[in-house]
């Protein structure tokens, strides 16, 4: 037996429009708290030559909600946290 196709609509774009921008911004906040509490938990962790964390609150501010960027720097300070403590986080 085949499975018939059904066509969506356009009120089926716009709910799945919806749905995905709302994704997308509950990822955003969720990241910006991760980085922030990364911040609060490693303030000295380096980022760069001459950036620690604890300097990423001003730039956070300044730049927006760059997500992209943010996750760039949650990686920096969870690979530097895992250099300094030894700990190994379960990978899934």
């Amino acid at each position: 037996m085949a499975v018939e196709k059904v066509r969506k609509m356009g009120k089926d774009f716009r709910r799945e429009y919806k749905e995905l921008t709302n994704s997308l911004e509950s990822l955003k906040i969720h990241v910006d708290s991760r980085l922030r509490t990364l911040i609060n938990l490693y303030p000295n962790a380096v980022i760069n030559d001459k950036t620690k964390a604890s300097d990423l609150l001003d730039i956070i501010e300044h730049i927006g909600n760059d997500t992209v960027g943010e996750i760039e720097f949650i990686v920096k300070i969870e690979k530097w946290s895992e250099e300094q403590q030894g700990v190994v986080q379960l990978k899934i």
